[in-house]
């Protein structure tokens, strides 16, 4: 997905495909962990509209 920057590719592939967690990923790039559940959402957000993925509410 070329819409998506360098910096949140690499952190779905580090998490999604290498199989690293949140908190090992921002250890493996050098940001806190706060930075890496960001750029994992906005990744997954970008990826869902994408795909027309919808995303019930939890009520």
């Amino acid at each position: 997905m070329t819409e998506l920057t360098p910096r949140v590719r690499r952190a779905l592939h580090l998490t999604h495909t290498a199989g690293l967690d949140y908190r090992q990923t921002a250890a493996a790039l050098g940001v806190s962990e706060e930075e890496i559940l960001n750029r994992l959402r906005l990744g997954l957000q970008a990826i869902a509209a994408r795909t027309g993925a919808v995303r019930e509410d939890r009520r």
